[in-house]
């Protein structure tokens, strides 16, 4: 998980990350994490889904966009019956179901 890294970075390593994206405000820890990420800015969009044709810059993206074609729900409301395939579906829900505020 993203937010598992990110605590484990800034812990383990002094929140150190020397290598700075020069197209917005992120940096990273090694230079291969920021190679990756300025696919993104670059428009490279290399990972491809085999049911639609659409393209991704990351291959989490293209897994978070494979659930929407297999309606695999791993994201479960703890008030109601309700699954999502992505954790802003669920927190949309949340909002405008249950009145939650999600962080």
């Amino acid at each position: 998980q993203k937010c598992h890294l990110t605590a484990h970075v800034d812990v383990e390593h002094d929140g150190c990350r020397p290598f700075k994206c020069d197209r917005c405000p992120k940096a990273f820890l090694q230079q291969s994490w920021l190679t990756k990420h300025r696919r993104v800015h670059a428009g490279m969009h290399v990972y491809k889904c085999t049911s639609c044709s659409l393209d991704f810059p990351r291959r989490t993206m293209l897994a978070a966009h494979v659930r929407t074609h297999t309606d695999e729900v791993c994201f479960r409301c703890e008030l109601c019956p309700k699954g999502y395939t992505n954790r802003q579906n669920l927190s949309r829900h949340l909002q405008l179901a249950h009145g939650e505020q999600t962080v």
